[in-house]
């Protein structure tokens, strides 16, 4: 019987409080967060910020694909250490270029689709920019080559 009693309800329930015991607020309420060192939040912006970039644009894939089988040329060809800090400096130097102007053309969303004529010419000179930078990467990355392939041939 005493099991019955504990599940049939009281007649008068007690009165609701005003307010919950600082025990039973929710945990967003009573958990406050503390700020996060300015380094550690600018680490997280930065992982944030790349993930955004390798996902927002299509080019990403097309770098890594080329990235992929210049390194394994790279392996293949015995680079020396001096060699593959040049190829990925070259490789990084590119990608930044690609992020900035990833950068350019979201803020230019963001104006909409009638851009002003100077919006225009920002994310032209954007665009050159990247096309600068990956010409230059690529001569880099000819000169790296052309000089393991000609000293194969000599021998």
């Amino acid at each position: 019987m005493s099991n019955l009693t504990s599940v049939i309800p009281h007649p008068n329930p007690p009165p609701m409080p005003a307010t919950l015991p600082p025990s039973s607020r929710p945990i967003s309420e009573r958990v406050r967060r503390r700020a996060r060192a300015p380094w550690r939040q600018r680490l997280r912006d930065t992982e944030h910020g790349v993930r955004q970039g390798m996902r927002g644009d299509s080019t990403f894939s097309v770098h890594f694909f080329i990235g992929t089988v210049v390194a394994a040329a790279a392996f293949v060809l015995d680079f020396a250490i001096i060699e593959w800090a040049v190829l990925i400096l070259s490789f990084t130097i590119v990608r930044s270029a690609e992020m900035f102007h990833q950068l350019l053309t979201t803020l230019g969303d963001q104006e909409g689709r009638l851009l002003s004529a100077r919006s225009q010419e920002a994310l032209r000179i954007g665009t050159a920019a990247v096309m600068v930078t990956l010409a230059g990467s690529l001569t880099v990355a000819g000169l790296l080559f052309a000089r393991r392939l000609f000293a194969l041939w000599a021998e």
